[in-house]
């Protein structure tokens, strides 16, 4: 990746004149925030196949689903989600933390998950078979003890796809690897044990994680083809969730991460120092965030997140939002600050796992809605009130 080099690279002290709560003019926005899928089946953690109009998502009982996505509504079709069986016997995210998800590569769309096989964790993928026209899923070869499994992005078309997973040895350790999707023998294994997730670069061989470091998780790059670890963050506050995602305003890629579990900033590479050029915070009373992500329409970068009262236990980033949430979508721009809030107001409700849908008519953030007596997830889709890409 351009920009970011081997050495040492440090972090310019963040400028206090920056103003996360800065509000922009009165928004004239109406929420239309509706319920897309079957309420008496549970659709839990879904994830969006842009190019594709598709949606996967596993169910309570550890069966892998797939759907489509009206382009025009962005509603599910069919409404119970359950399109097609694409293989059952899948982790429980309680344990993983995360469900089913897409790797692209070679013009080819994989999805990929973790999957219990005699008791014991392995990774599962799944494709379109084109000698007999349908999906095949299987257990990916040489898996055992690796879990919680995220893709390449879409934006990788000319390289094969790629995973990144969780892997433990024999003492019980946790590392962080990563392989082709199909070929064990390109797996490359982190030494380091206290790397999070990491997320894929688009465009690039190569990924985002958090580090340990001084005391403070930092956010480090790692590339995917030497194994090299970077940091790129050293100023003395907790990072999580990092993505990194080439920006079309800037022409060159920026960073994003949650910063103490309450605020999201942004990161720009000025000569060589990625630096924090904004800090967001929404107008809201909720203290913490999550699942935070970037997306562009008509050339401006947005993230979507969730605001809340409490993160798991105390506030751990690695706990699902609990309580009552907010879905929000901001701008990055520290001169224009824009805030919105997308789901329904009056439904107070636990909100979680925001994903984009690009639909004809404009930008859509579809999220999960728990209800936890009963247990019943439900999936919602909500007008971002931004105009459609040309």
């Amino acid at each position: 990746m351009s920009g970011i080099s081997s050495a040492c690279i440090r972090i310019s002290a963040f400028i206090a004149v920056l103003t996360p709560c800065a509000i922009a003019a009165a928004d004239t926005f109406t929420v239309n925030d509706r319920v897309i899928s079957d309420p008496s089946i549970s659709v839990v953690d879904q994830e969006v196949d842009q190019g594709g109009g598709r949606v996967v998502w596993q169910d309570l009982a550890g069966n892998l689903w797939l759907a489509w996505l009206d382009p025009d509504t962005g509603a599910m079709k069919p409404r119970s989600g359950q399109g097609m069986l694409l293989d059952t016997g899948l982790a429980s995210m309680t344990q993983t933390l995360n469900g089913p998800e897409w790797a692209f590569g070679n013009g080819e769309a994989n999805v990929v998950y973790s999957k219990i096989v005699n008791g014991q964790n392995h990774l599962g993928a799944a494709r379109v078979n084109y000698s007999i026209g349908n999906w095949q899923s299987t257990i990916l070869p040489a898996s055992l003890s690796e879990m919680s499994v995220l893709g390449s992005p879409i934006t990788n078309t000319s390289d094969p796809a790629r995973i990144t997973y969780f892997k433990y040895d024999k003492q019980g350790l946790r590392h962080l690897a990563w392989r082709n999707v199909y070929d064990p023998s390109s797996e490359m294994i982190l030494t380091d044990t206290t790397t999070t997730s990491a997320r894929w670069v688009e465009g690039e061989p190569a990924m985002v994680t958090t580090v340990s470091s001084g005391g403070y998780h930092q956010v480090a790059y790692i590339d995917a083809t030497t194994g090299a670890l970077t940091q790129l963050t050293f100023d003395p506050t907790d990072k999580f969730l990092p993505v990194m995602w080439w920006a079309p305003e800037y022409g060159e890629y920026l960073l994003q991460t949650m910063v103490n579990t309450t605020d999201i900033g942004i990161y720009r590479n000025i000569g060589g120092v990625w630096t924090m050029i904004n800090m967001l915070h929404a107008p809201t009373s909720k203290p913490y965030v999550h699942s935070p992500e970037p997306f562009t329409n008509n050339g401006q970068s947005y993230i979507f997140f969730v605001t809340a009262d409490q993160l798991g236990q105390g506030g751990s980033f690695f706990g699902t939002p609990v309580g009552p949430t907010e879905i929000w979508i901001a701008g990055i721009d520290s001169q224009n600050p824009f805030y919105r809030r997308v789901d329904d107001p009056t439904q107070v409700v636990n909100k979680i796992d925001p994903e984009v849908f690009n639909t004809t008519k404009g930008p859509q953030i579809q999220f999960t809605e728990h209800d936890y007596v009963p247990n019943r997830f439900l999936l919602h889709s909500a007008d971002s009130g931004l105009p459609p890409n040309p």
